[in-house]
């Protein structure tokens, strides 16, 4: 497999990531957006904001540097708000939750814009560190799609915890048309075949970061007139 064969499937792999996450958003309200389910350890908002930081990072950062039109797309004060390890919270982002749809929009429509426009050997280009998983500009773009779909599966199950309905993604890929083509099949029948065990995956982290908190609580209330020290339940992971 040549590498411009495999930046056509690193690219595949992000549409059908952000397919399948745009199925799990656009049918919710705002106050979903910022909603926290009790003993949940993060909200919707910030797990689009941290993909929108995320793929900032991973794909146009990491291949070309920070330019002007940056700062419109994901501003330091964005990034800072979003990195891994920060804390959600229900306050508002800076432009509201039509804001952060902008920002999540258009890092994806410059990732798309720019990302086919260079060349094999640029992206053979070693990353400096830390980086996550590769250490090659094309690894970094691989591992976008994967990190999205880790927290659209975590996104699926906050919705589950609000009380929405299961997203039918079969039916909903089916009606986009995602993979119709005779340019997709292809590459869609790969993206296909590992897409649904990383959703898997960050349900699980996202379950076990709500079992550790939902048993911290319950332990807390039983030994209220104990004298013992609480601990928050890190979700660095998250």
């Amino acid at each position: 497999m040549s590498d411009r064969t495999q930046l056509e499937l690193a690219l595949e792999q992000i549409r059908f990531a952000r397919t399948y996450t745009l199925s799990l958003i656009d049918d919710l309200a705002d106050d979903d957006w910022l909603a926290q389910p009790a003993g949940c350890p993060t909200n919707i908002a910030w797990q689009v904001g941290h993909l929108t930081m995320a793929q900032y990072m991973l794909t146009l950062f990491r291949v070309r540097g920070k330019e002007p039109v940056d700062e419109s797309l994901a501003p330091k004060k964005f990034i800072r708000r979003y990195l891994k390890g920060t804390t959600p919270n229900q306050d508002p982002p800076e432009g509201g939750i039509a804001g952060l749809r902008r920002s999540f929009d258009g890092v994806y429509e410059q990732v798309l814009a720019e990302l086919g426009e260079y060349s094999d050997d640029q992206l053979q280009e070693i990353v400096k560190a830390p980086y996550a998983v590769y250490n090659t500009q094309l690894g970094s773009i691989f591992f976008c799609s994967a990190h999205e779909m880790l927290h659209a599966g975590q996104i699926g199950l906050i919705r589950r915890l609000l009380g929405k309905p299961p997203v039918r993604t079969f039916e909903f890929f089916k009606r986009r048309s995602v993979f119709g083509g005779h340019a997709h099949g292809a590459l869609g029948a790969v993206v296909e075949h590992h897409a649904g065990r990383l959703a898997f995956g960050g349900q699980l982290a996202l379950l076990q970061a709500h079992d550790a908190v939902f048993h911290f609580e319950t332990a807390a209330a039983n030994t209220r007139h104990a004298h013992a020290h609480q601990h928050a339940v890190g979700v660095d992971n998250l």
